[in-house]
């Protein structure tokens, strides 16, 4: 994007920026595909998460001693009701109730098969500003283990969560580690073998399904604190990404 005639000079950057706003063009990150979980270096480390013991994979592992994590975003148009029963001249859903990018909530949560009766595992944290860096996970991570070290004293568990890269820094190694445990990594873009994402995913029709509604992100926080303090078991989750019923 500049001018061919060698006598006048190239564009300004002012003039190059206002060129690509009439265009459309954006800067945006680049993106990777599901279709590199068929890529046979993944395949093969599926294999290898499903076949092998650890540290390479979790076979024969107890699900009670399994510890599924990850974080998810919610927002509060997740609850914008467009369907639903109402007097002709009403409409379905508050206007100006659910702003397009309006501010969410970040929940980093841990969840194992490894319950007593009468309790469900889980391990959460909800956060209205920012998003998950490194630090925030660290955090969650410490407070997780010393929640394990007075709720489930002398156990060991096996973390496993997705390769994202903070997840496999080596200070959130080091102390996952240091406090007794270890940790296994689901193959690159095989999201389907994460019992956590299901719970995310019920999480969300929850939200979607509840006729109340809400309107700030407080009330948002409270709502997903509310649901899974409803949830009664999370062994079922792990069933279904075929880990044993043990």
């Amino acid at each position: 994007m500049h001018n061919r005639n060698p006598v006048n000079p190239p564009y300004s950057q002012l003039q190059i920026v206002r060129a690509e706003q009439r265009l459309g063009l954006s800067r945006k990150a680049a993106s990777t595909t599901a279709d590199r979980a068929d890529l046979p270096i993944n395949m093969q480390r599926r294999h290898l998460y499903r076949n092998a013991a650890y540290p390479d994979g979790v076979l024969g592992e107890s699900t009670r001693n399994i510890i599924d994590l990850d974080e998810s975003k919610f927002k509060i148009e997740d609850q914008n009701h467009k369907f639903g029963k109402v007097m002709r001249e009403k409409r379905c859903d508050a206007t100006g109730k659910y702003v397009h990018g309006s501010q969410g909530v970040d929940l980093l949560m841990a969840i194992s098969g490894d319950e007593r009766v009468g309790q469900a595992f889980s391990f959460h944290r909800c956060y209205t500003e920012g998003n998950t860096d490194l630090w925030r996970f660290y955090n969650f991570i410490n407070d997780l283990c010393n929640w394990l070290a007075v709720h489930r004293t002398g156990r060991q568990f096996l973390f496993t969560m997705d390769n994202l890269n903070l997840h496999r820094h080596p200070i959130v190694q080091n102390l996952i580690h240091a406090s007794g445990h270890r940790i296994v990594f689901r193959a690159p873009y095989w999201s389907c073998d994460g019992a956590i994402e299901y719970v995310f995913n019920t999480i969300q029709t929850m939200l979607q399904m509840d006729p109340e509604g809400v309107d700030e992100v407080h009330g948002l926080v409270n709502k997903i604190n509310s649901i899974i303090g409803d949830m009664t078991s999370f062994k079922p989750y792990f069933i279904h990404v075929l880990f044993p019923d043990n």
